[in-house]
């Protein structure tokens, strides 16, 4: 992928360690919600020249404002600064000869529609409705997705990604520059490569792993790690449905998910059956507010595969 910008990258990709205002954002959410103003029909607003979003000068069929209005489209080409946060409640689509940048923020309704095909590179987006990229789609900061995203090319998060929704994607690739988060019935799936620095499967997060990769590797498919707290220790799980052996399970633990300590390694010469599934006990409980554990698996080939780690809550409590 072409990095668009000039920003420092992990692994080659535009970086940021800010996080998108959650205030302003919640506040941007609200007067979506809030807004009683309507089109009285639906209009086609287009901009096809260089400049500001909120140059009006530019629109043809008038300015459409910062409120795109459920049953309005309105169709970007040219270059345009994206200088004014932008709500989306009928439709925004980038032409594939657009660019779209700047400093603001979208959001995405409901029943909005968010379409790229050009190189759109915003500061972050929350997406209620569809996201569709089928180009270069980037944010500097956040991107919290309840809705769903159809990623087909390349779609790059500059910090957090927070995932309670559906993303999804025919040949593309996801990457999360500081943390990838998926929780709360988040659902990732299809033919997609996603990548992060800190990727975590938790709280009713699921993963589809039949055709997804992580950054490159696929490693197979229907893979299920979970963590379970019993009376004095808890119980880390893998259930590998392919009956793959491995030469070495490495079970790594962390109390904030980014910094992990190895604490059991295991031969796979010592796995008697590999049809059943993988159990690690760990009796070392402490009295961290969040415990995260994930897993490393060494092929027979001695390439290293590691799965997103899962997490525990407060009732990780020493002596319990």
């Amino acid at each position: 992928m072409t990095n668009t910008s000039t920003l420092p990258a992990f692994k080659g990709y535009t970086f940021s360690k800010n996080m998108v205002t959650k205030v302003k954002i919640g506040g941007l959410l609200l007067a979506a919600m809030l807004s009683l103003g309507f089109s009285a029909s639906a209009t086609t607003h287009t901009i096809a020249g260089n400049g500001s979003f909120n140059d009006t000068k530019l629109w043809a069929a008038g300015y459409p404002g910062n409120v795109i209005y459920e049953g309005d489209t309105v169709l970007l080409s040219g270059n345009i600064d994206l200088n004014v946060d932008v709500v989306i409640k009928g439709a925004l689509l980038i032409k594939s000869n657009a660019r779209l940048s700047g400093t603001k923020n979208i959001v995405v309704m409901d029943a909005g529609l968010l379409m790229n095909n050009g190189i759109t590179i915003v500061e972050g987006i929350t997406n209620r409705g569809m996201v569709f990229n089928k180009s270069i789609l980037e944010t500097r900061k956040d991107m919290i997705n309840t809705g769903k995203v159809i990623n087909n090319q390349s779609m790059v998060v500059g910090n957090i990604l927070d995932n309670v929704g559906t993303i999804t994607g025919t040949g593309g690739q996801l990457i999360a520059n500081t943390k990838l988060v998926n929780s709360k019935g988040g659902l990732i799936q299809g033919n997609l490569d996603v990548c992060s620095a800190s990727f975590l499967n938790v709280d009713g997060g699921s993963i589809d792993s039949t055709y997804v990769s992580f950054c490159g590797a696929r490693i197979f498919s229907e893979v299920f790690l979970t963590a379970s707290i019993r009376k004095d220790h808890v119980v880390v799980s893998l259930l590998n449905s392919e009956n793959k052996s491995f030469q070495k399970y490495d079970i790594e633990k962390s109390e904030d998910g980014t910094s992990f300590t190895t604490v059991a390694s295991i031969e796979g010469s010592s796995i008697t059956d590999v049809t059943k599934a993988f159990r690690y006990q760990d009796t070392d409980l402490s009295a961290s507010s969040n415990v995260y554990y994930r897993m490393k698996l060494t092929n027979n080939d001695g390439s290293v595969n590691t799965l997103p780690a899962v997490q525990l809550g407060s009732s990780i409590i020493a002596g319990r």
